[in-house]
């Protein structure tokens, strides 16, 4: 009867055990999850214990009870080898040894990028962002460090997504409970808002919420994101959450649901996307194709690179991945996230890094533009200079100072393929800016803003871009100058004229008597639709 009773003690043990593990690990109830083998494998090894100490030997029969006990060890070691076999063998046909075909086959990137097509031509400085993840990181600490009220149970998260929001792009990261303690202490209130950030003008802003924030990857028991899904969608293998907002400023996370192609685990895919209010918890599932328009963020940059290096590594298999390298390309920038850069276009967001051949460390042959919320990538055959030669280039400009060069991108000025970066001090904080000429990285233009830069680097170019030219006349409303190269260049604006004039003339000696208020007559080559080269220059 005492034995009936330690096992009944043992299999209630047990159902605890599984229940507090289900809560603890959060698997997904399918045979394509890995963590759910994990947690079966787990929770036998736990009855086998609980089993076991239930047969422990007693003091009338010790000896018939070592022999029960041994029995059961051994039952529990077999028992153990063979799950963990089984895993083994369901984990074979996912594995890259075997499948590399279907990893490489697990995207599509496209080869008939066109450059000057599908990058817009710089029109405006506010066609080029200025602030990257690591300087929205400093701004967002920085605002959250004059919100006292907030500062002893919330922080802000590091992430800073790139979305486009009513017309303009931000950055945007939620603020998060600062631990389990704080949690507990601020759960009833919530989380009051997120850290918006303006990528031109590096204006940082804390959006307080009418209705605060319930659920977030911050929190814990059921307001925790994963655990309130997997309430829903109890068989789902999800991907990396995204934090964005609506139309109407309503903070959403974006989860990606994944299923695999090679075999059971292996070369996973987002299949359909799964949208969180984070105030009321609401959720709604969608295929990719059918997400909301506001929606900028459905794929994660781990999850694109990681197929992009499978997509160029596995060309010819994976042993030539590992010894002849024959064809294989790579990413300039592996699995680093502070060095990606974003740009928008259309209000999508874009993905930028250069690929370079595996044997190849200066030069790029190409680069790919990601679409991060469709998947769609391009690859572009445009040879160059790669990003850490152009960075170098640009802090050799302004070495006195100490700067260094934030992570590039590549711009399209008047169909010139340009790189371009922030230069930055050890507070993260922008000072200037630099253009650096893709082909030949040893041009490389340095201004404290991207006006300037634009027009000087435009200057450089002006013998190979020039059209017709057009006369203006008019009294000077705005007047600034740099030097570059020992050369003093001038940009002015004229009265009832948007347009920045550009000149680097240096055979007129009146020229360095300009300032507001003069009248001149200027030739110029229009460059775009508010920016033009100065050619010949009367003061009136």
């Amino acid at each position: 009867m005492r034995l009936w009773i330690y096992r009944g003690a043992a299999l209630a043990f047990t159902a605890v055990a599984a229940v507090w593990l289900n809560f603890l690990l959060m698997p997904a109830w399918s045979f394509k999850s890995e963590n759910f083998w994990i947690y079966i494998i787990i929770v036998t090894l736990f009855a086998g214990a609980f089993f076991l100490i239930a047969e422990a030997p007693d003091s009338r029969a010790k000896k018939f009870s070592r022999a029960k006990k041994f029995r059961v060890t051994m039952v529990l070691a077999l028992t153990a080898a063979v799950l963990l076999s089984a895993f083994a063998l369901v984990s074979c046909p996912s594995w890259e040894i075997f499948r590399a075909g279907t990893y490489r086959d697990a995207v599509t990137i496209s080869d008939d990028g066109d450059f000057d097509r599908d990058v817009p031509r710089v029109q405006s400085s506010l066609d080029i962002p200025i602030v990257d993840m690591l300087t929205a990181r400093q701004l967002g600490d920085r605002t959250m460090g004059t919100m006292e009220k907030y500062l002893s149970q919330y922080e802000v998260d590091g992430e800073y997504n790139l979305i486009s929001y009513q017309g303009s792009s931000y950055r945007i990261s939620p603020m998060n409970y600062g631990g389990f303690f704080k949690y507990i202490n601020s759960k009833d209130k919530g989380i009051p808002g997120y850290v918006l950030v303006d990528i031109y003008t590096q204006e940082a802003k804390l959006v307080e919420l009418k209705q605060p924030i319930r659920f977030s990857p911050s929190a814990h028991f059921g307001n925790l994101l994963n655990r309130h899904l997997r309430k829903t969608y109890p068989s789902y293998v999800f991907g990396k959450e995204q934090f964005e907002i609506d139309d109407d400023g309503v903070p959403f996370y974006i989860v990606p649901v994944t299923n695999p192609t090679a075999g059971l685990f292996g070369a996973r895919i987002v299949t359909s996307v799964i949208l969180v209010n984070a105030v009321t918890g609401e959720t709604s599932e969608s295929a990719v194709a059918d997400v909301p328009q506001w929606v900028d963020h459905v794929f994660s940059v781990d999850y694109i690179m990681e197929r992009v290096s499978w997509y160029y590594g596995y060309t010819h298999g994976f042993w030539n991945t590992v010894f002849a390298k024959k064809d294989v390309r790579k990413t300039s920038y592996s699995f680093d996230p502070e060095q990606y850069y974003f740009t928008t276009k259309e209000n999508d967001t874009y993905l930028y890094t250069g690929i370079t051949s595996a044997g190849m460390d200066e030069s790029n042959i190409g680069f790919i533009m990601a679409n991060m919320r469709t998947g769609e990538i391009k690859y572009y055959t445009n040879p160059g200079a790669e990003e850490s030669s152009a960075q170098a280039s640009a802090e050799g400009v302004v070495q006195q100072y100490g700067y260094f060069a934030g992570p590039v991108m590549l711009v399209n000025i008047d169909g010139i393929e340009t790189y371009f970066m922030t230069l930055k001090d050890n507070q993260m904080l922008v000072k200037k800016v630099a253009l650096v000429n893709k082909d030949n990285y040893t041009i490389a233009i340095v201004e404290d803003t991207v006006a300037q830069a634009v027009a000087s680097y435009r200057a450089k170019f002006s013998t190979d871009i020039k059209t017709e030219t057009a006369i203006k006349e008019g009294i000077i409303a705005e007047l600034y100058s740099a030097i570059k190269e020992g050369n003093t260049h001038y940009y002015f604006k004229l009265q009832g004229d948007d347009i920045l004039y550009v000149s680097s003339i240096l055979n007129n000696d009146r020229q360095a008597s300009m300032k507001t208020g003069d009248a001149v007559k200027v030739r110029v080559v229009p460059i775009s639709d508010n920016m033009a080269i100065v050619q010949s220059i009367e003061m009136r």
